[in-house]
């Protein structure tokens, strides 16, 4: 049967708003399966993500359940040999992305969703998990992303054509107090 781990997590605020949140999750590493129950913000959504091995790779399957809108969606995906493809399909829209590693140290992504949105990243690894991306999102925005130890620095801009706007520069340090 496996070995299951059940974990939970409840979060309230502070500032008198009466705001509760509520999330378990059940995973099972033996049968590759994932169980997540979450109750935020007055909804409830159910997951579910399960993988298996095929065609020398891994299938995911991940559905996903709002209880008080019906809404539904699901995240498939497949992974091998350093590219993974990934679908994510609602009913009103759908995402490709395929994800290549071209070399130890650079990856590629393209995507594009049912709407005609075209994004690209280019993830450079760098020294000590490391790394510096660029998402170029056509027509909308260029980010890039710097992650270096504790430090995350992130300079993004949005696009029209090939002319950029205001560009935003935000800079992040994690901080351990235990």
């Amino acid at each position: 049967m496996g070995n299951w781990t059940v974990s939970s997590e409840t979060t309230s605020a502070l500032d008198g708003s009466n705001s509760v949140s509520f999330n378990v999750g059940v995973d099972n590493s033996d049968w590759d399966t994932y169980l997540k129950l979450d109750s935020s913000d007055g909804s409830q959504t159910v997951q579910v993500s399960k993988g298996f091995g095929g065609l020398g790779g891994r299938f995911s399957i991940n559905p996903s359940y709002n209880i008080q809108s019906s809404d539904a969606d699901v995240i498939l995906g497949y992974d091998t040999d350093g590219t993974s493809v990934t679908i994510e399909a609602s009913p009103s829209d759908q995402k490709l992305t395929i994800a290549q590693q071209i070399t130890e140290d650079h990856q590629l992504t393209p995507s594009i969703t049912s709407k005609g949105d075209f994004a690209l990243a280019w993830k450079k690894s760098l020294d000590g998990g490391n790394a510096l991306t660029t998402t170029l999102k056509l027509n909308d925005s260029l980010r890039v992303k710097w992650e270096d130890g504790p430090w995350t620095a992130i300079i993004s801009s949005p696009m029209s054509g090939f002319k950029t706007g205001d560009v935003n520069v935000r800079v992040n340090r994690k901080l351990c107090f235990l």
